[in-house]
């Protein structure tokens, strides 16, 4: 008896540093996901016109816009792609929750973040209903 294929999600990584995107996509992938990266807001929009990923991480300062306004541009393109805002800046807790007043509804993952807690967090992100 042949097992039915269950796809991979497929995770999108939006981050201008390389080495970040690249440590995230090996992770990630190591732990069964399908990965993809792009280091703008534009690309990030680009890429979503021709495929849905089911999670975005998100970095919160792009070059070419906050990651804020790109969960929300991608919100329109993929309605039921998860986001996760990720930050090394530390008021970035405060811009978040200016922004979750506002009507932003996304996390806030700071940067670094351990293996362990970044996997739980895309793990309970992904279960989330849509």
């Amino acid at each position: 008896m042949r097992k039915a294929h269950i796809p991979k999600p497929m995770v999108l990584v939006v981050d201008d540093t390389a080495s970040v995107s690249t440590t995230l996509m090996w992770v990630l992938r190591e732990s069964g996901y399908n990965c993809t990266a792009v280091a703008t807001r534009a690309e990030a929009l680009q890429l979503c016109a021709g495929m849905a990923p089911d999670l975005a991480l998100i970095e919160l300062n792009l070059p070419d816009g906050s990651g804020a306004d790109t969960v929300s541009d991608l919100r329109h393109c993929v309605p039921g792609c998860k986001m996760l805002l990720m930050s090394s800046d530390p008021e970035a807790g405060d811009y978040i929750a200016r922004a979750r007043a506002g009507g932003l509804k996304c996390e806030l993952l700071p940067k670094p973040i351990p293996v362990e807690e970044l996997l739980q967090r895309v793990k309970e992100a992904l279960a989330q209903p849509a």
